[in-house]
């Protein structure tokens, strides 16, 4: 519901998304209020908030917090700040090491049969079989692949914002050194409540590694500075 902002089925499904945490009644109660009160022309979501007794600043730090712990907590530790898909046994340790078929060294032998085809006495073509035996991957070293998430748009807008990548801005956050984490954790606040008001105000956030777009009077300011276009 941001004002100017053409109201595309995309657009209301993501103030639908901005909203989703506060009860239907209480959002029923909020829809006749923006409705009968003057004050309010054409609602954007954080008027809907407000009159539902929640400060934006209270929510988007909050949800910014949640982020952060994600991305510390979760994300990292499995799937590295790569986002590579993690692979994991399936079986746990104690229950592998009584496996009494590989007796703990993962692989096991099982005997196969082939046959080929020789040349006997007298030039004639004979069938011979034999039986070898042939390792195995054993069932308790069966490995399972879980892929890794994409990161959300809001998200991945905001870490391009403390690095030069996002890769380099979540190792960034893993090599803070802790009497530094907390002026790290309010920078990534300030730029997780940009990407908000920049996914708010239309505009699209893609998951993508590309520089952002400087503004114009920034690019004319670069210009100057050195002496070529952008």
């Amino acid at each position: 519901m941001s004002k100017g902002a053409p109201q595309t089925q995309e657009r209301l499904a993501a103030n639908a998304a901005d909203l989703v945490d506060i009860p239907q009644e209480v959002m029923r109660e909020v829809f006749v209020r923006a409705r009968r009160e003057p004050t309010f022309g054409y609602p954007q979501v954080s008027d809907l908030r407000k009159l539902a007794g929640i400060q934006p600043a209270q929510t988007e730090a909050q949800e910014a917090d949640r982020a952060w712990v994600w991305l510390l907590g979760e994300y990292i530790p499995k799937f590295g700040v790569y986002g590579r898909d993690r692979v994991t046994l399936a079986m746990n340790p104690e229950e592998r090491a009584k496996c009494e078929k590989c007796r703990t060294t993962g692989w096991v032998t099982e005997p196969q049969e082939s046959t080929r085809v020789v040349m006997g006495p007298g030039g004639k073509e004979e069938l011979v079989s034999r039986t070898t035996d042939v390792a195995r991957r054993c069932d308790c070293s069966r490995t399972v692949t879980e892929k890794a998430p994409a990161i959300p748009p809001r998200l991945h807008y905001t870490l391009q914002q403390l690095a030069t990548s996002v890769e380099a801005a979540m190792l960034r956050m893993l090599e803070c050194e802790p009497e530094y984490q907390g002026v790290l954790r309010k920078e990534f606040t300030a730029a997780y409540e940009r990407a908000i008001e920049v996914e708010r105000s239309g505009e699209l956030l893609l998951p993508s590694n590309e520089p952002l777009k400087l503004p114009d009077e920034f690019r004319q300011d670069f210009q100057r500075l050195k002496g070529r276009t952008l």
